[in-house]
């Protein structure tokens, strides 16, 4: 999602009008775009937003302002759904939204260290308050472990780009983003190389996705969510890399009614193919060029 511009706009609002007198939770809610849409759109909603990232939090709360107590703000995490709902003194919710995506006030600050092509330092949190950065992790991790983590986003040759970390840091510590973008372009072949997205961006998201845990916390936060949820309650998914989406199709599956066992079926896939954003909503935002938009419905 890019500030004031998210993806699938016009699809939230369909798939969200069930909860026009209910509560909708926005587990990713960055600078609250689809509080604002939703709230002009439904008068009587509350809507619940949730995010990790302090700048994100201060756009948001300014935003929001003119919805009063309609509009409910936290800094918290996505897979604390089901506290937050027991604090707040909810049963259960019509709506989860899940955005995921990297937003503006990430990519556009050199400081946050999400983006190689800006040469910065290598942080890559969302919320600045945890102590982990990329840095430590290609530090401080073992081959092992870096490999692991870029086979998450099927880096090719993952071990060896590994082994080209660990020795490089052996010449003193690795701190910016061009110096992982040197490695990077030593240790992968020319061969593999990509021409749609290349591998030092995929190197620098597999690390930006094991600092914030971020398909860990993604699968627990969907679990809760559907658990969440009323009968006739709906999950608004969005993915941006296939490691999201394969979080969200196998979730499904497990409780799809198509293919579950009798007693497992529990939910019912709305959107029968993942929908893409339109090339006008790419052009006003290349962020959201990769995205893909599912919905499941509880069963009754």
């Amino acid at each position: 999602m890019s500030n004031h511009n998210p993806p699938f706009k016009n699809e939230v609002l369909v798939y969200s009008e069930i909860a026009a007198k209910g509560n909708i939770f926005d587990l990713y809610g960055g600078d609250a775009s689809y509080g604002v849409l939703l709230l002009r759109k439904f008068p009587d909603l509350h809507y619940w937003y949730f995010d990790l990232d302090q700048s994100a939090l201060d756009t948001a709360t300014e935003r929001l302002l003119e919805f009063g107590q309609k509009a409910h703000i936290k800094r918290c995490n996505a897979r604390d759904l089901d506290k937050r709902i027991s604090e707040e003194g909810l049963r259960e919710i019509d709506v989860a939204i899940y955005d995921p995506g990297l937003r503006l006030g990430h990519v556009e600050n050199p400081e946050r260290g999400f983006l190689v092509k800006w040469h910065g330092p290598l942080d890559g949190r969302y919320d600045q308050r945890q102590q982990l950065t990329i840095a430590d992790v290609l530090n401080h991790e073992s081959v092992d472990v870096l490999t692991d983590i870029f086979t998450t986003v099927e880096m090719p040759f993952p071990r060896r780009l590994a082994e080209a970390i660990v020795n490089r840091r052996k010449s003193g510590s690795i701190s910016t983003s061009r110096e992982l973008t040197e490695i990077v372009s030593k240790a992968i072949p020319f061969k593999a190389r990509r021409k749609k997205v290349s591998l030092e961006v995929i190197a620098m998201l597999a690390l930006r996705i094991y600092v914030n845990d971020e398909l860990g916390a993604l699968a627990e936060a969907v679990r809760k969510g559907f658990s969440a949820l009323r009968p006739g309650g709906r999950l608004l998914t969005i993915s941006y890399h296939s490691g999201e989406a394969r979080i969200y199709k196998e979730f499904a599956k497990k409780y799809d009614e198509r293919y579950a066992a009798e007693n497992e079926r529990k939910l019912r896939v709305l959107t029968k193919k993942a929908l893409k954003p339109s090339t006008e909503e790419i052009g006003d935002n290349p962020l959201i060029r990769s995205s893909q938009f599912r919905v499941y419905e509880k069963l009754n």
